[in-house]
């Protein structure tokens, strides 16, 4: 029922972008209205035995905006306001937009019983089926697979599929064995705890693998644009991203044009050596206007890998997008009794704001720890140190907060030297 939901939404979702102009605006509310019809038809007339509020979230949870709602109280910890402030109240509004098209669908649909007594008879549906909970490799097999669809809807490239299911798992696996730990009765603090190391798990996980990547990178991207060899270990490092360049291509996951930069690099070689052969009557290096366009590209392409290109995924997947529509579902279908099970505000403030400090404490330990290796790292290989300092700038949680252009940053970045260079 769930994937009929979705299938639909999805429809509606292009219809409504193809038809354009104001009618977008209506988009949340129609998509949540046409959940709330479809999944309240199954239970009316098919069967009472499904857990509606697993089927509404389940289908609007790739709608909700949970990430934003985390990074608006990031913004508002770190000084941001009006940007905070904005994104905290546009979550709330726009998620409540969705939860109500849903209540409203059952409207349409539900008449005896009403909608309100639907809504809790339909909760004791939920939750029994803990097969996926209790065995932990299908609860983590089927965390990948969320995972991949999650990847999947940020457009992520498959070819770094691995770097953003690492990072997921790393937050997700931390968070629950520390929850499953710390499980306590009376207060939330076991869920605080959790998501502040879980999120600074996933900033570690995805720094290590920006610091990895960028590091063997840097000797590929060093040779393919000229600059050094690298040595024996420059020349290693080259060999195996050159193999995976090649492999992506040949099963046609990686863009045409690496393969193309790639072959460009035994051209640039045969005339870098004739450019330097006395012998030889090579004034320059020349280039065809296709090979310019691939330079330009292989430069931009190394630039440093930005955390948060591979840390937001993991973040949409523990922020608690499913926790603010719980939140206006209590507000549309107000509990008959007082528990903390039913402050789903507090809940939703706990998890939200512990979420956002863990990320705020990950990246100032990994900065400044990585700080301290890089001091001592790059003094083995010169030309670094400019990788570095870029990708340092970016890492810094408010960077957008000043330019984030290379060149006005510093007027010998590569982006500036490398376009000289293909004017000259």
């Amino acid at each position: 029922v769930a994937a009929i939901c979705g299938f639909v939404a999805g429809l509606l979702e292009w219809g409504i972008g193809a038809i354009g102009g104001d009618f977008k605006i209506l988009n949340d509310f129609i998509v949540g209205i046409s959940t709330g019809i479809i999944a309240s038809l199954f239970f009316q007339y098919e069967s009472p035995t499904y857990c509606l509020k697993a089927i509404f979230l389940g289908t609007l949870y790739w709608f909700f905006y949970g990430t934003a709602f985390v990074i608006g109280i990031l913004e508002i910890i770190a000084g941001e306001l009006e940007t905070g402030v904005t994104r905290f109240v546009a979550v709330a509004i726009k998620t409540f937009v969705l939860s109500l098209g849903a209540a409203f669908g059952m409207y349409m649909i539900m008449q005896d019983p009403n909608p309100y007594d639907t809504w809790y008879e339909q909760k004791n549906n939920c939750g029994n089926d803990n097969y996926f909970t209790t065995e932990d490799w299908a609860r983590i097999l089927m965390y990948l697979l969320c995972s991949g669809a999650a990847l999947a809807q940020y457009r992520f490239p498959i070819v770094n599929y691995w770097r953003g299911l690492a990072v997921q798992l790393a937050g997700y696996e931390v968070q629950y064995q520390m929850q499953q730990w710390l499980t306590t009765d009376d207060d939330f603090l076991d869920n605080a705890i959790s998501n502040v190391v879980g999120a600074v798990a996933a900033v570690f996980a995805s720094e290590l693998i920006a610091y990895v990547v960028d590091n063997v990178l840097w000797y590929y991207n060093a040779r393919i644009l000229q600059r050094k060899d690298g040595g024996k270990l420059g020349s290693f490092f080259f060999g195996v991203s050159a193999f995976f360049v090649r492999l992506n291509h040949y099963f046609f996951l990686g863009r045409k044009s690496d393969y193309e930069i790639l072959e460009l690099d035994k051209k640039l070689r045969q005339q870098r050596v004739e450019l330097y052969d006395s012998s030889h009557s090579r004034e320059a290096i020349t280039l065809e206007p296709k090979e310019e366009a691939l330079m330009r590209e292989a430069i931009i392409s190394s630039e440093p890998v930005s955390t948060w290109s591979i840390l937001m995924p993991a973040v949409y997947q523990l922020v608690p997008g499913s926790m603010i529509a719980n939140l206006w579902f209590n507000s549309i279908f107000p509990p008959e009794t007082e528990s903390p099970e039913n402050d789903v505000f507090s809940i939703l403030m706990v998890i939200s704001t512990s979420l956002a400090l863990g990320l705020l404490l990950g990246f100032a330990i990994t900065r400044h720890f990585g700080l301290f290796v890089h001091s001592f790292t790059n003094k083995f290989e010169e030309g670094k140190e400019e990788m570095e300092y870029n990708n340092d700038y970016r890492k810094q949680v408010m960077a957008f907060a000043k330019c984030d252009d290379p060149r006005e940053r510093r007027e010998e970045s590569l982006r500036a030297e490398a376009g000289s260079l293909i004017e000259s």
